[in-house]
């Protein structure tokens, strides 16, 4: 499966830099896991040229350690392989109701 479809990628287009939006007002565009493990990374920015994620990164279903940061993609597919995949099912949703929802242990 490819990790990002071309809607995917458009819809990073559109929300653009997040970096001066509240919590409230970007979007949880894409969310990647570790089908094999417990890691979990809900991406609000996407940059293609440089294969850079933003987001929330959720390490070792460790939920109370949930954090903001970068990630590059490429490294988690080297690394990880055919275990990294993208929930087709996921709904998008602000990235304070998924922070919310992870810190207080739902499945998200």
């Amino acid at each position: 499966m490819k990790l990002f479809t071309k809607a995917v990628l458009d819809s990073f287009v559109r929300q653009g830099d997040t970096s001066e939006m509240e919590m409230s007002e970007s979007k949880v565009l894409c969310k990647l896991y570790d089908c094999a493990g417990g890691s979990t990374w809900y991406l609000v920015e996407y940059d293609p040229e440089t294969n850079r994620g933003f987001g929330l990164c959720v390490l070792n279903g460790d939920y109370q350690m949930a954090e903001l940061g970068y990630v590059c993609v490429s490294e988690l597919q080297r690394v990880l392989g055919w275990r990294l995949e993208r929930d087709r099912y996921f709904k998008v949703r602000s990235l304070e109701e998924v922070y919310n929802d992870i810190k207080a242990g739902k499945h998200v």
